[in-house]
């Protein structure tokens, strides 16, 4: 049978709580996924503007260290707003930034964590000819079987906000402890205060500890969905 896994993803990028957040899976011997946009600067989201956020030398430090640094837009577009020719546009800018600037990065080996979650079905169709796969979310509020999600190449997943994360976030656990799917992706943001839907690191640090209590293994997204590189 295969074991119920738990997937923690970190949107955005925001400098303080990547750096807090890849503390507390390193001290306990996880890896987490950091979705990160290329072009942070430019994001027009009002939870961006004035925020600080990691550069690539430390998503480069990360990478190195075993975390999973996995694209999420040029600078968070809504991508169902645009036409499909200036999405295309947008995504092919972000993965030649993100080929320059981390080592053995490929976008046909990358997972693209979709901004909002959301995104036209032709778009969808065409990162799936360019990528290994597309996080969106699909209605199953983040809650779905590995072996349909390795089939199909879109994963579900789930974000809280902007208000009681942690308890929502720990609401679906329990859920999950008695779901049929093997797979919970959860998307959360910032801690102590960054990002939309903050939660305290100390509420981060529960929930990743009552996954590992419950039995749940905690893995990358990648490491389900992507065939390790010869050279990995």
């Amino acid at each position: 049978m295969t074991q119920k896994t738990v997937s923690f993803c970190f949107d955005d990028g925001f400098l303080s709580s990547t750096e807090k957040t890849a503390r507390l899976f390193e001290t306990r011997g996880l890896r987490a996924s950091f979705c990160i946009m290329a072009a942070p600067d430019q994001s027009a989201d009002t939870a961006h503007i004035g925020a600080r956020f990691a550069e690539w030398p430390l998503w480069r430090d990360l990478h190195r260290r075993g975390h999973d640094i996995a694209p999420h837009g040029w600078a968070h577009e809504r991508l169902d707003t645009l036409t499909h020719d200036a999405a295309c546009a947008s995504i092919e800018r972000m993965f030649a930034r993100f080929a320059a600037e981390l080592p053995g990065f490929a976008a046909e080996r990358a997972i693209f964590h979709t901004p909002y979650l959301s995104m036209p079905p032709p778009l969808v169709d065409w990162l799936l000819a360019r990528s290994a796969a597309v996080r969106i979310a699909q209605g199953s509020a983040g809650i779905t079987s590995q072996a349909i999600a390795q089939g199909s190449r879109q994963i579900d997943c789930i974000t809280f906000g902007p208000d009681k994360v942690a308890a929502q976030a720990d609401a679906r656990i329990e859920d999950f402890r008695d779901a049929d799917g093997d797979w919970l992706v959860l998307v959360l943001h910032g801690v102590d205060g960054e990002g939309w839907g903050s939660l305290a690191l100390p509420e981060l640090a529960g929930l990743v500890d009552r996954c590992c209590d419950l039995g749940f293994g905690i893995r990358p997204l990648i490491d389900i969905l992507v065939e390790p590189s010869p050279s990995e």
